[in-house]
């Protein structure tokens, strides 16, 4: 009987032991699980993400199925980007005929496009989120103004006086959209406080204003490769290379 008691002791002993170790085990995955890269000092987030080239897809249905927004909801964030950029530029694209999707004042054309996800667009590292090495997807889809001419702009950032713009600068007002598995998507939205360089021997300067309703303002800062040429005399890809960070400091207007 002692031995019984003994035996039956060390096996309670042991079970609580166990118990104490899945516990103690769930904790710690569940800390990794939200841990990751801290975020530095006076930065609230800042996140990288990469892709290995910068064309462009259709997005008719990233709002739709990505996003579940209503057919109110598309329609009001276009509106959203339209009075965006009559703010912003001074041209009003609002009553402007749509033709094969895209809407075109003077020189300078309206659509609604999408980095191209078989490129493979993906954040890599997220503060204060364990990110696997294969990195989570990202959409990026975006209102354009792009200019197919020299021409003078006005609004917030031509002013009364205009400046010019050159042809085949553009100008974007969209959302990110980075999808860990099995939760929501993290919705960011992006805008440009003024055109951006586009010369496919040169690359592109990225340079955009951020919000998200958590994380306030932020700032997106990267760039797209020059399109250098291969030994085949084809141009190359052109990844993209983004850092998205967020803090007090950081301002957009949205």
């Amino acid at each position: 009987m002692k031995r019984t008691l003994i035996w039956t002791g060390v096996s309670i002993g042991a079970i609580a032991l166990i118990l104490l170790s899945v516990v103690l085990g769930g904790a710690v995955r569940a800390a990794t699980q939200t841990s990751g890269v801290p975020a530095p000092a006076g930065v609230k987030k800042f996140i990288v993400m990469m892709a290995e080239d910068t064309a462009v897809a259709p997005a008719e249905h990233f709002q739709r199925d990505v996003l579940k927004y209503s057919p109110a909801q598309i329609a009001d964030y276009k509106a959203k980007a339209e009075k965006n950029f009559y703010d912003m530029l001074g041209l009003d694209f609002s009553s402007a005929p749509i033709v094969n999707g895209a809407q075109t004042v003077d020189g300078a054309t309206l659509a609604y496009a999408m980095i191209d996800m078989k490129h493979g667009y993906r954040a890599y590292t997220i503060s204060g989120e364990n990110v696997p090495p294969e990195g989570w997807p990202v959409y990026d889809a975006f209102w354009m103004v792009a200019f197919s001419k020299d021409m003078t702009v006005h609004g917030m950032f031509g002013g009364a006086a205009g400046k010019k713009v050159m042809a085949n600068e553009l100008m974007v007002y969209g959302q990110y959209a980075i999808m860990p598995p099995g939760r929501d998507p993290i919705v960011i939205q992006f805008t440009d406080p003024m055109p951006m360089m586009n010369d496919p021997e040169m690359g592109v300067a990225i340079d955009c204003g951020l919000f998200h309703p958590q994380w306030g303002n932020g700032r997106a800062i990267g760039g797209v490769a020059m399109a250098m040429k291969g030994e085949d005399g084809k141009p190359m890809m052109t990844p993209i290379r983004v850092v998205l960070t967020f803090g007090d400091d950081m301002m957009m207007m949205h």
